[in-house]
């Protein structure tokens, strides 16, 4: 009976052990993708509230901007301004505190999408969709993600709209889904972040493409999208 016992215990210890080296290449995964989210969320966090806190200036003495009524205030290293949001769709307006890296002085060099009038179309293209993708290429660097982090901060956090983030091409580091323009449809709408030859904001058969020559540059250009959304160009 004890030899019995000890075969049974051994037995047992032995496919507990298969099955944890069976699945340990799906935790590696998902810890690799959980560290990857919590970086660029720890990032976009520290640049947004670790301003406020370090800056100790006289209050006289913050740097100010005015663009069209709009006032922006220099914390640390992001720019800070107070705004009324209205969505007519939703039938809401509320107050919101909004940081960004550029002023829309800096970006405003950056073609984008116009109508007739020579105003900002880009919003009409977006927002009566029901879902949102952000996509880009899995090759690109992390820096070139951070753009897409800012357009989903608008319109999820304030237009309250189901933004997902995507991938152009499949990459076994995570589930992320494959979108690209080829996926739109009459209630979805895909923004694809590319770097290319030019910085500029442009569609493609109703796709919105965010593009910049260098990482930084398509973070400028994600921000020249995120004020016209925000009425503020």
């Amino acid at each position: 009976m004890v030899t019995k016992n000890k075969t049974n215990s051994k037995t047992t210890k032995k496919i507990t052990k298969e099955k944890k080296t069976t699945k340990k290449p799906n935790l590696k995964n998902d810890k690799l993708l959980l560290i990857s989210i919590g970086v660029i969320i720890a990032c976009v966090l520290a640049l947004i509230l670790l301003p406020k806190f370090v800056n100790n200036n006289d209050p006289d003495e913050i740097e100010t901007v005015t663009y069209k009524g709009f006032v922006f205030e220099k914390y640390g290293n992001a720019w800070v301004t107070q705004l009324q949001v209205q969505d007519w769709l939703q039938g809401w307006d509320k107050p919101y505190e909004i940081s960004f890296h550029y002023t829309p002085y800096e970006v405003e060099y950056i073609p984008s999408i116009v109508n007739s009038r020579n105003e900002s179309s880009a919003p009409d293209l977006i927002m009566s969709a029901q879902r949102i993708y952000i996509t880009t290429d899995p090759k690109y660097p992390a820096s070139v993600v951070l753009g897409g982090v800012e357009i989903a901060k608008i319109l999820g956090n304030v237009y309250e709209k189901d933004v997902k983030s995507a991938l152009t091409k499949e990459d076994n580091r995570t589930n992320a889904p494959v979108r690209t323009c080829q996926d739109i449809g009459p209630m979805i709408r895909v923004i694809e972040l590319r770097l290319g030859n030019e910085t500029k904001i442009f569609s493609e058969n109703g796709c919105i493409v965010v593009q910049g020559v260098t990482p930084l540059d398509t973070i400028k250009a994600s921000e020249r999208l995120t004020f016209e959304l925000l009425k503020i160009m």
